[in-house]
């Protein structure tokens, strides 16, 4: 019984401890490149989207009566069906709020001769039972000698 009534605790602390080493993990690119999308928009430069683009956006979305945060997601940055090699396209959704959703893009290995990764980090406000887009925010990673080897809110060259 003094056993199980030790190895309970031991148990929770390697339990608390791998989720938290689960929320800072890291994501390298097949050329190495870190990809950390535990990163919080105060620990990077953000690009912000106009209200023009973000107003299109919600047009086209009432109008192909698009539903869901993938869809919206997509439609504002269409994956590449026809990258090769190592090109990354995740979608990750958060939310502490059940009418706010965040939408975090990570797009690596783009076929471009300068811009080689992109994060886009989508607001959305569900609003009678449809998604309007609220704010966009966008980060990238240029191609070596084509710009910032940092995440930036410049655009690469």
């Amino acid at each position: 019984m003094k056993k199980l009534f030790l190895s309970i605790p031991i148990l929770l602390f390697l339990i608390v401890g791998a989720c938290a080493k689960r929320n800072n993990a890291t994501m390298l690119s097949k050329d190495g490149v870190v990809l950390n999308t535990a990163e919080t928009a105060e620990d990077r430069e953000f690009r912000i989207i106009s209200d023009e683009q973000i107003d299109r956006l919600n047009t086209i979305i009432k109008k192909k009566s698009l539903i869901t945060e993938e869809e919206i997601m997509k439609e504002y940055a269409p994956e590449d069906k026809n990258a090769e090699g190592n090109y990354l396209y995740i979608l990750k959704r958060t939310t502490d709020n059940p009418k706010m959703v965040t939408v975090t893009l990570l797009e690596d290995g783009i076929m471009d001769d300068t811009l080689k990764a992109r994060k886009v980090v989508m607001d959305l406000r569900l609003k009678d039972n449809r998604f309007y887009v609220i704010n966009i925010k966008e980060s990238y990673l240029c191609w070596e000698g084509r710009g910032s080897q940092e995440w930036t809110s410049e655009l690469c060259y």
